[in-house]
């Protein structure tokens, strides 16, 4: 990149701002990738996590 993005020191490392502008376009990079597999990728069944409630005064009770 011929800039640093990184501040080495005794404590670790920390971004430079030029890091932490690289760091923006990155992430946003990897959100539109996932999003760009998303797309194209074609299932012929549903997929993902699907959440089941139930409200107590409508359950069967078996006793």
């Amino acid at each position: 990149m011929g800039v640093p993005l990184f501040y080495r020191h005794s404590k670790g490392v920390t971004l430079s701002e030029k890091g932490s502008a690289f760091r923006e376009y990155a992430i946003a990079i990897l959100n539109l990738t996932e999003e760009a597999v998303k797309a194209v990728q074609d299932k012929p069944y549903p997929s993902g996590s699907l959440a089941i409630g139930g409200v107590e005064t409508v359950k069967a009770s078996g006793m």
